[in-house]
């Protein structure tokens, strides 16, 4: 309990859709609109969370977290919003032998983009992971946001992830996601490295 996790995502993420589409927001304006692939680097997310509550006894805990999107994607390809966005959550978590279930809500405070109002969203997630050893583990999330801008559509998103830890400290996760709403990409592939601060 009060324990402090720090974590920076610094995304490399390549688009393939209509050019009315922005990652993290879903299509800004109506419309047919040509399509394109663009490449780059993404919004660098940094994120703390805090461990305010956990009980051995009954394995439950409670985390609050605070991000800050800083907006480091090239707005001229349409990668981002050009803009930064801050997200306070709260997440429950419990574990029962080797399955962990967690469920959580958020909101999220988006900067406005020169080209369209964004709006203030509240979030929604809920998922598993199961334990396969000590190094590994398995897992799934669905997870919802309102939508962000007017005449938008909301995002939800199924995904499935595998996490391995390399060592003591670095762990690796490959995740795939497929979208349930037109606010969402049709899916999506990552891979991410994480070690403590």
């Amino acid at each position: 309990m009060g324990a402090w996790t720090y974590r920076a995502t610094v995304p490399l993420i390549e688009v393939d859709g209509p050019a009315t589409v922005i990652p993290g927001v879903g299509p800004v304006r109506g419309g047919a609109a040509p399509r394109r692939t663009e490449t780059g680097l993404g919004d660098i997310v940094l994120s703390a969370t805090y461990n305010a509550y956990y009980d051995r006894a009954s394995t439950l805990g409670l985390d609050f977290t605070g991000k800050v999107k800083l907006p480091t994607a090239d707005e001229g390809k349409g990668l981002g919003t050009g803009e930064t966005d801050f997200a306070f959550l709260v997440d429950v978590y419990k574990t029962m032998d080797r399955i962990s279930g967690f469920g959580g809500v958020g909101f999220h405070v988006l900067g406005d983009s020169p080209g369209f109002n964004l709006e203030n969203a509240w979030s929604a997630n809920v998922g598993a992971t199961y334990k396969l050893s000590e190094r590994d583990s398995v897992g799934a999330m669905l997870e919802g946001r309102e939508r962000v801008v007017a005449g938008g559509e909301p995002q939800r998103e199924l995904s499935g992830f595998w996490t391995r830890r390399l060592d003591r400290e670095w762990r690796a996760q490959a995740y795939a996601l497929i979208g349930l709403a037109d606010g969402s990409p049709d899916w999506g592939l990552g891979l991410s490295f994480a070690r403590p601060l």
